[in-house]
């Protein structure tokens, strides 16, 4: 009640004053948890690192990606140790190209139940490699030129893994539509550093599409096969890898490595994200949870006033319309990023963030209803 009459909250326009001030604070506060996203630098050739450098590709019916990832590779300067393309029973001629472009074929048989995804083929790529550093990579990513320049900052002497989000190029208008599930995705990581550090250590998750671990801590817990029954091994390895005192740490691809999640279809991106968030949402931490439901909760308020702003008095329009400029501009800033997105994405920010409520929301019934499959296999 002395809320109430302090603040007269029974005129709706100063409800949607005191909305705007908390939602501003409320803003500020999602800010200083997600400042910056920390990138590789250009450092001098480190030889030990790429002379010892395996990398895996665990590639099924790649065909029309695994020439320009391994293109890529081969415009470094310099090359790794070996480049192993494990052929996850593809259908197609991924094993032969990657013949031809130089890479170590391995090809597997189709593993029994209990393996979900790409885990056996990493398992099986690993068991082949002889470099002391394994580099993960999925199919469908490719380097920048002088890419491996800057692979010796992701690690240090404390560090030993580290993965890397791809920067995400969405050059369709439909692939828009991924931008509040990339921004949730690498939010939920803790791959953003905060603004002020603190002294408690976030509870980092791995990126499953680039993964670089030295081979001492990959079999300390017999790598894949500890995960082999996850869709999202790498968030679940993080896990194994922390208890085993092993210091983790993410980074943002932009200029160093990047991938199109979803060139086919539309119905492709709805269940590319569907398999992904139904099974990772449930590892975030709760104080990371907590500062997405802050970000989420002031996108989706801000975006709902707008459509009652005709009813609104001039002071209470100025003070929405300046609301959803920061509201967007944030947005802005952490689509830029992660990805090739429109800044018209982040003005009409209200429409892709709709669509993620409504695919997060049903993606539990859409799994009971509909098959779910991905690369071929059932998800």
């Amino acid at each position: 009640m002395l809320l109430i009459n302090c603040f007269n909250l029974t005129n709706p326009s100063m409800i949607i004053l005191v909305h705007c001030g908390i939602s501003l604070l409320a803003l500020l506060y999602v800010f200083t948890r997600f400042y910056k996203l920390p990138t590789a630098s250009h450092q001098h050739h480190n030889s030990s690192l790429l002379d010892n450098l395996s990398i895996i590709i665990p590639a099924r019916n790649e065909e029309h990606n695994i020439t320009r990832l391994l293109q890529s590779i081969h415009a470094q300067e310099k090359q790794p140790k070996e480049i192993i393309v494990v052929d996850d029973a593809s259908l197609d001629n991924t094993g032969q190209i990657s013949k031809q472009l130089g890479a170590e074929v391995l090809t597997v048989k189709k593993p029994d139940k209990a393996w979900v995804g790409k885990s056996y083929a990493c398992y099986q790529g690993a068991k082949k490699a002889s470099g002391t550093f394994y580099l993960f990579i999925d199919a469908d990513t490719w380097f920048d030129m002088g890419a491996f320049k800057k692979l010796p900052s992701f690690l240090n002497t404390d560090t030993k893994i580290a993965s890397v989000c791809p920067y995400h190029h969405v050059p369709q208008l439909y692939e828009q539509f991924s931008a509040f599930f990339n921004i949730m995705m690498v939010l939920g990581l803790n791959t953003f550093e905060p603004l002020f550090k603190s002294r408690k250590k976030q509870q980092k998750k791995l990126f499953g599409q680039c993964l670089i671990i030295h081979k001492e801590a990959y079999w300390s817990i017999d790598g894949h096969a500890a995960v082999k029954d996850k869709i999202l091994e790498n968030v679940f390895m993080s896990k194994l890898l922390s208890a085993k005192k092993y210091k983790l740490s993410n980074w943002g691809g932009q200029s160093f490595i990047n991938m199109r999640m979803f060139p086919h279809s539309f119905k492709e991106l709805c269940f590319g994200w569907i398999k992904a968030f139904t099974s990772g949402a449930s590892q975030t931490s709760k104080t990371t949870l907590f500062n997405l439901i802050v970000y989420l909760s002031v996108c989706m308020f801000t975006a709902i006033s707008m459509f009652f702003l005709y009813l609104q008095d001039s002071t209470t329009i100025y003070a929405l319309c300046g609301l959803y400029t920061l509201v967007a501009t944030y947005t802005y800033y952490l689509l830029k990023q992660l990805g090739s997105y429109k800044t018209i994405t982040a003005i009409a920010f209200p429409i892709p963030l709709f669509f993620f409520m409504i695919i997060f929301g049903f993606s539990p019934l859409i799994k009971k209803c509909f098959t779910v499959t991905w690369k071929g296999r059932h998800v």
